[in-house]
């Protein structure tokens, strides 16, 4: 395909994209959410010429268009960040784009963008493109949360074990906020943690009664969209910890 033909086919098929595609001065200008983006033609053929596949280099410089768009129009709102508590399975296949952190062995740490009727998970891509560190981010998500209140109910006077007194968007991962943990301190110093799904938190003093108690509340069921985990992790010190079960043989002898 001659220069002409190309410059006019990818000026017919930009079109199908973008708002007011024009040429000039061997340039293509396309505007699109009031961003206006110029690609040399010279550089765009030149690719052509070297890949010989029109639809490669096409499907290729449409991609880095919208990319130049993104980076222009969305920036992370830092005052509506916050950390969240998903399971190691969430996100599947595409987790690994998403900017996550170890919490415990089975739970993660995510970064979400409240945007009021859904959440945005942040990508490490989004985090470096707005320009902010990950520390920053961290920090700042941690602080929002810092400032989301709730309390801890007993769910039975005779065991003593609490569970959140509120519902709300957050539940769970209250935990992660150290203005949260306070309360956790005037509980016990040595602690057990249930997390089994995204609005449901148990914490109980830790002893061998409560393990058994609390190992058999997480097991209730609950829709697989909301579970974390069926495990029970000890808190001391500000720290948390998974519980291990040891596997003892007990024989009955008369």
């Amino acid at each position: 395909m001659n220069q002409g033909k190309f410059i006019s086919k990818f000026k017919i098929d930009l079109e199908k994209e973008f708002d007011a595609v024009k040429i000039k001065d061997n340039n293509i200008f396309l505007k699109i959410k009031n961003t206006e983006v110029c690609c040399s033609l010279q550089d765009v053929y030149r690719d052509y010429i070297i890949s010989g596949d029109y639809n490669n280099v096409k499907d290729w410089y449409i991609e880095l268009i919208w990319d130049v768009i993104s980076k222009q129009h969305y920036k992370i709102n830092l005052d509506v960040i916050f950390p969240v508590l998903r399971p190691c399975t969430f996100g599947g296949d595409n987790a690994e784009k998403f900017y996550r952190e170890k919490f415990v062995e089975d739970i993660m740490v995510y970064f979400v963008e409240d945007k009021d009727e859904l959440w945005k998970y942040l990508t490490l891509k989004e985090i470096e493109d707005g320009g902010y560190s990950v520390e920053e981010i961290k920090n700042k998500a941690f602080q929002n949360i810092n400032k989301i209140t709730n309390s801890l109910n007993v769910l039975d006077e005779n065991i003593r074990i609490y569970s959140l007194a509120f519902d709300n968007q957050w539940g769970s991962s209250i935990i992660l906020s150290e203005k949260f943990r306070k309360q956790l301190d005037k509980i016990g110093k040595d602690l057990l943690v249930a997390i089994p799904a995204q609005d449901v938190l148990l914490v109980s003093k830790y002893n061998h009664e409560n393990r058994y108690i609390m190992k058999n509340l997480v097991k209730v069921e609950i829709e697989e969209t909301y579970r974390i985990s069926n495990k029970l992790y000890r808190y001391k010190n500000n720290k948390i910890m998974l519980v291990k079960d040891k596997n003892v043989n007990l024989q009955l002898v008369k």
